[in-house]
């Protein structure tokens, strides 16, 4: 998984109820400390093989200093790009297109969760564990998923005297597996209850040329991020942009982007059953809890693109000292829509 959102605090003015809010750009990975940070504002050079040309010529000389510029035009097109908040209607999916439809609710469903290259529609771990606890395998000794109660369970826990935990998504190494251009993408899930110390589950999409061209740039959406621990009400969603693996010459992002927004919802550690999801239109990045609206940024280019779908528990390294496990969280459903 990507690094993780800290905690932004409730830096904001109050807003509609039910929630306050703190907006923009943050970097770096969770803390326990409230905190406000701006958004990462990159190093602005050339690429090396600019760096290389402009060395041997004045022309050179030139095109380097205009790929700079370019570089630096690309970031403040990026930092302008900021999140509006309000309480939405509610969403009408009547008439969408379902593409993608996973429900854990008898025994055979955990055949979903198959290893890399296996057929899917689910595939784990896939990802590189990130947190404090492995992303093992369904084929572990251990395994982090099972059936129930009608419903697909991850649990973090220590096993022989390690954590280990779950991830899963819908691409495997290859690319292979489910991917969509825009539309609705969500997840009916129980989060672990406020006071849980180290869990950390999130819903996210990550742009599928990750796996597929090393030359473009990588998108990610975390529709929701949550940390029951000591933030029970924080809600956190984020874009990220990262370099590609194999930039070309002229590439425009040479470090990595994001822009986070922090909300608070008083319903997050309840332990009920909620949805989380976002629509990706023409023009707009739509957060929605419960079908809710409650954010939305506008879309940018890097983010029209095919995203696959990542579901993961991950353990805070910063409270794994002091969790105690197993901690769990319950998938009802995962689905997406087509809507235009």
């Amino acid at each position: 998984m990507s690094s993780r959102r800290g905690f932004l605090g409730l830096a904001g003015a109050s807003l509609a109820a039910p929630f306050l809010s703190a907006c923009g750009g943050d970097s770096g990975g969770p803390s326990i400390s409230p905190s406000v940070s701006a958004t990462t504002t990159p190093r602005i050079v050339p690429t090396g093989a600019a760096v290389a040309s402009a060395s041997s010529s004045s022309g050179a000389t030139a095109s380097a200093s205009t790929l700079t510029t370019a570089i630096a035009a690309n970031q403040a097109r990026l930092n302008a790009t900021t999140w509006t908040e309000a309480i939405g209607p509610a969403l009408d999916i009547s008439r969408f297109a379902k593409t993608f439809d996973t429900g854990f609710s008898s025994p055979d469903s955990l055949r979903q969760v198959t290893v890399n290259g296996a057929g899917g529609p689910w595939y784990a771990p896939i990802h590189a564990t990130s947190g404090a606890a492995r992303f093992a395998s369904p084929l572990d000794k251990v395994s982090p998923f099972a059936i129930v109660d009608r419903s697909l369970r991850i649990r973090c826990e220590q096993v022989d005297g390690a954590w280990q935990t779950g991830h899963m998504q819908t691409c495997d190494y290859a690319g292979s597996g489910f991917s969509q251009r825009r539309g609705y993408f969500e997840i009916r899930c129980k989060m672990p209850v406020k006071g849980t110390m180290g869990a950390w589950p999130a819903f996210w999409l990550y742009s599928k040329t990750f796996f597929t061209d090393p030359t473009k740039t990588k998108a990610e959406i975390d529709v929701i991020e949550f940390y029951p621990g000591q933030d029970p009400r924080g809600h956190h969603s984020t874009l990220h942009l990262r370099p590609a693996a194999k930039p070309p010459a002229n590439a425009l992002l040479v470090s990595p982007w994001n822009a986070g927004c922090y909300s608070t919802v008083g319903s997050l550690g309840d332990g009920q059953w909620h949805t989380h999801g976002v629509q990706i239109t023409d023009k707009w990045i739509i957060i929605y809890y419960d079908r809710v609206e409650y954010k939305r940024i506008p879309l940018l280019p890097e983010f029209d693109v095919a995203m696959f779908m990542l579901v993961s528990l991950q353990l805070i390294p910063a409270e794994a000292g002091v969790a105690t496990g197993p901690i769990d969280m319950f998938i009802d459903y995962v689905r997406a829509w087509r809507t235009a």
